[in-house]
């Protein structure tokens, strides 16, 4: 017999909504693959690769728009501390973009038993900060993430004391899954209109 522990997790987990639970990840994977490779072909001013921590594995940041931007939109991936990538959280880039912004995604090693989470969690903040020093000109910035990302967004604003900071912005797992995923072009506009209300 489920317990409730079992039920409210299983109601949660993001496959549960997927056209095909047994391929949701692989499906996932394969929409943000195609969205940085568009973002690559495209004539989107990017730097990719920048490292913040020369010891670091994935201790990296990518820049999407031009670094003398006013406004940046800070963006930390998810992956539950122990996989995925700054190349994986790009799906706001067009809407940020549209809006003004610069969108800065933030890499971090994974946690694992030779790498703590605390570590983790300061590689992000040392990412959040480094890329505040780099923008230094900007005057609004919205730190953002999913998932895991949204947990490191949100160590990072209540670590960082900087007055640009002005607003977070935090993705549960499902919400970005269906947004990436399912929705269809009218959909992902309304989305798109929600996320220009927010920032």
């Amino acid at each position: 017999m489920e317990n409730d522990e079992d039920k409210l997790s299983a109601e949660y987990f993001c496959s549960l909504h997927s056209k095909n639970p047994e391929t949701a990840g692989d499906e996932f994977d394969a929409k943000v693959e195609q969205i940085y490779k568009a973002l690559k072909d495209s004539s989107v001013e990017r730097k990719e690769d920048i490292p913040y921590k020369p010891n670091g594995e994935l201790t990296q940041i990518d820049i999407w728009g031009p670094e003398n931007a006013q406004k940046v939109f800070i963006m930390i991936h998810g992956g539950y501390w122990l996989f995925g990538n700054r190349k994986k959280c790009l799906a706001v880039v067009g809407v940020a973009q549209s809006l003004g912004y610069t969108v800065v995604s933030i890499g971090y090693d994974y946690a694992n038993k030779d790498h703590p989470l605390r570590q983790t969690i300061q590689e992000a903040i040392d990412g959040v900060q480094f890329a505040l020093d780099r923008f230094e000109n900007a005057k609004k910035v919205v730190i953002g993430g999913h998932s895991v990302g949204a947990h490191l967004a949100f160590q990072a604003i209540t670590r960082i004391q900087d007055p640009r900071i002005r607003q977070i912005l935090i993705c549960y797992d499902i919400i970005c899954y269906l947004l990436v995923c399912y929705f269809s072009s009218s959909a992902i506009a309304g989305s798109s209109a929600i996320l220009a209300r927010l920032l």
